[in-house]
């Protein structure tokens, strides 16, 4: 059996649970039959795949110094096929790497030309693209639907690329992002006498796999909640990045697993939950080693795992845990925190330390772990902001912060880095100023910083 392996984000969309409601509530069972691909059950969706012609999957193959060198159409028959494959530079017996697209998604989309990119130059590989645009649309419980037919024409291709020329199937890596993900579960599966090598899967919460993985505990990831950054919801970016973007952050990981040349390493760890990842206790790895995410993972390990992961390209690094502490007089605060590490070798960029707005009160411990992407040596100092939420949970909320004390430490061995004790500072918001915010520089070794606000900067 091959190895599986997934990991995770998620997104809610008005109109997919509007979709929801109507499946439940107005549609009836069905069966639909066709041909050579079977018949098939409406279940709980309450949709059937719909026909082939208006499907349209299509299948385009490149390989290196070769891209898009073959195009097929599933609906074709097979001597058609083996014509378009024996005249063209495919050879089956390279590795073979299926990418298959998601919902409202299509194989001609940016990520998948660099996803394909990037397993040519990694390796000599055959790569093919599945595209099922047509039938990916809303709404959502037909494309549901149609999934299903797409899944059955792949493993009848797979099973033909076998029995015709030869494509050993433990040879074969089906790569899936969310539908697509399930038409390479459900393809693979398919296959009546053998089993392909590997199936990655991403775009879903539900475990699946052999190895599970979970970054940044597969929801909210880190720049998809901030408008400035490159990935956030007002950034510009296509359909899948701006309202999706931690939906679609799983595409980018797996993609710079490829392209990082064993610079950079998504190494995850064994824990109970992600809060508890979160707080910093999970940092031991099991028999000395830990599993990598994506191109790298390993059917060695089964199981759930977590990482955390940078805001930017190439999303790895150094990861710390920070520890801030409120101080006595705090009041209610409703907000965000915000980081800056200094170093020897430079600074971070601006990172969340936590990602979604948080009730703060007297004397309490804000703890997460945060990753950065730059090698910014040993720290010396941080840098923190608030950010202030909206909304009902921010009425009659501080537009400060009071910060007590604040610890630094690698995640690997908690060798404790930098950590203030003693002092009084506040971190403010400018209601006046709602693009700009006060940070408070934090260096190693001081006592008592007070309210001195020559300590404090504008950014």
């Amino acid at each position: 059996m091959g190895t599986i392996e997934t990991f995770y984000s998620r997104i809610f969309v008005i109109a997919f649970v509007l979709n929801l409601i109507h499946v439940f509530t107005f549609a009836e069972a069905d069966t639909r039959c066709y041909d050579n691909l079977g018949c098939y059950d409406s279940g709980i969706f309450h949709a059937l795949p719909q026909d082939p012609s208006f499907v349209r999957t299509q299948y385009t193959g490149s390989c290196r110094g070769h891209i898009n060198d073959v195009i097929i159409d599933a609906a074709d028959n097979e001597t058609d096929w083996r014509i378009i494959i024996d005249n063209s530079s495919l050879d089956t017996s390279l590795e073979t790497v299926f990418i298959i697209h998601g919902f409202t998604d299509t194989a001609t989309a940016q990520w998948v030309a660099r996803m394909r990119d990037a397993f040519l130059t990694k390796g000599d590989y055959n790569v093919f693209t599945v595209d099922w645009k047509h039938a990916a649309q809303f709404p959502y419980e037909q494309a549901v639907a149609n999934s299903f037919l797409v899944a059955k024409q792949l493993s009848m291709f797979l099973e033909y690329l076998e029995r015709i020329h030869g494509l050993s199937p433990d040879r074969v890596h089906l790569v899936g992002h969310s539908l697509g993900a399930q038409i390479a579960g459900n393809a693979g599966g398919d296959l009546k006498t053998s089993h392909v090598a590997r199936i990655s899967g991403y775009g879903s919460l539900r475990a699946q796999g052999h190895v599970d993985f979970y970054p940044n505990g597969g929801t909210k990831q880190p720049g998809c909640n901030d408008p400035n950054s490159p990935f956030g919801i007002m950034s510009g970016k296509p359909l899948q990045q701006a309202i999706a973007c931690s939906h679609a952050r799983a595409i980018d990981l797996y993609t710079a697993s490829l392209e990082s040349n064993h610079q950079c390493v998504f190494s995850a760890h064994p824990c109970s939950s992600w809060e508890d990842y979160d707080q910093g206790i999970c940092d031991v790895c099991p028999q000395g080693r830990c599993p990598s995410m994506g191109y790298g993972a390993s059917k060695a390990f089964l199981g759930n795992y977590y990482l955390s992961t940078s805001a930017e390209e190439p999303f790895c690094g150094m990861s710390y845990v920070v520890e801030v502490k409120t101080a006595e007089g705090q009041g209610h605060s409703y907000g965000r925190l915000l980081m800056t590490l200094n170093g020897t070798n430079g600074m971070t960029n601006v990172t969340e330390l936590n990602r979604v707005n948080h009730h703060y009160h007297d004397n309490e411990s804000d703890k997460h772990v945060i990753t950065v992407s730059s090698d910014i040596g040993d720290v010396i100092s941080a840098s923190l902001e608030f950010r202030k939420g909206r909304g009902l949970s921010a009425l009659g909320t501080s537009s400060d912060l009071k910060i007590a004390s604040i610890s630094i430490s690698r995640f690997y061995g908690n060798e404790r880095l930098l950590q203030t004790t003693s002092f009084v500072t506040s971190v403010l918001l400018l209601d006046s100023m709602p693009s700009k915010f006060w940070h408070q520089k934090i260096p190693t070794g001081s006592d008592v910083l007070g309210n001195d606000p020559t300590r404090n900067e504008l950014l």
